[in-house]
């Protein structure tokens, strides 16, 4: 009594399983077996879904292509080979048992390129709907991470630049550049061509020698260098830039010219074309 009430149990649990299985894969026409496997052909069968494997066959998805379905498929129980349940021993009555081939796998392939080439995005893929790119947060920095183009970061997923850094110190004794990983650089400029001991960025005569760099009438020229006043046009007159910039009388020029009693006087009636008088 006991021994066929294990057996009635055994295989009310077998038929159950076989139902529920069944139950999971009801169809009516092909079209309802559709599993979106490019390696399978689906049919329907005793009104349950049947795959049947294309081994060989191209396949991909909306990440991969290039692809072939796996040719090797066995019966999950025998273990013989396989392209379809029919080949495991199904059939449509009662008690043929889950022995079933499984449905062939895309394999191979080369993964598609998802990148944009946009910093301010994350970019994925997903098999159904293919290249995935969403926005990373913003404030993230992007564009070529150089100091000398300005801080860039991103925006609602775009790469906002910024101004070009402005190294400009607005000072004479700099040389101003732009390092891409140090931004601006100034380095000093020690040049010191009268070598007076005043750097010529500074130096209101550069090259003249004029340490004190007096500049009598502050026009920024060194009394050194300066020709303050414009020439009489008279040889016998020195020009002296002062706070008047006046022409000093050279009676030394006109008393080589004409004796020792000569003397420098432009402003003179009787002064010849260098300004000298003779006496």
């Amino acid at each position: 009594m006991k021994k066929w009430t294990l057996v009635i149990l055994i295989m009310s649990g077998f038929l159950g399983l076989t139902t529920a299985l069944q139950a999971q894969n009801l169809c009516d026409t092909n079209e309802d077996c559709e599993d979106n496997n490019p390696c399978t052909s689906e049919q329907c069968v005793c009104g349950q879904c049947h795959n049947v494997n294309l081994p060989g066959a191209a396949c991909g998805d909306a990440c991969t292509e290039g692809g072939t379905c796996l040719s090797n498929t066995t019966c999950a129980l025998s273990g013989a080979s396989c392209t379809s349940d029919f080949n495991c021993g199904f059939g449509c009555g009662i008690g043929q048992g889950p022995n079933f081939c499984p449905a062939s796998q895309c394999q191979g392939g080369t993964p598609i390129n998802c990148d944009d080439s946009n910093p301010c995005t994350a970019d994925s893929c997903d098999p159904a709907t293919g290249c995935q790119h969403d926005p990373i947060a913003d404030g993230t920095g992007c564009g070529d991470q150089d100091a000398c183009n300005g801080t860039d970061t991103c925006s609602s997923g775009l790469c906002v630049h910024s101004d070009p850094a402005n190294c400009d110190d607005n000072d004479p004794c700099t040389a101003d550049s732009c390092d891409s990983s140090l931004g601006c650089v100034h380095a000093p400029i020690s040049i010191d061509s009268d070598q007076d001991g005043v750097p010529d960025c500074t130096d209101n005569c550069p090259n003249v020698a004029n340490p004190d760099q007096a500049d009598s009438d502050g026009d920024g020229i060194g009394n050194a260098c300066d020709s303050c006043c414009p020439d009489d046009a008279f040889a016998c007159t020195d020009t002296v830039c002062d706070l008047t910039c006046t022409q000093k009388p050279n009676h030394a020029f006109c008393q080589n010219l004409l004796g020792p009693k000569a003397k420098c006087q432009p402003n003179k009636k009787g002064h010849d074309s260098n300004g000298c008088v003779p006496k």
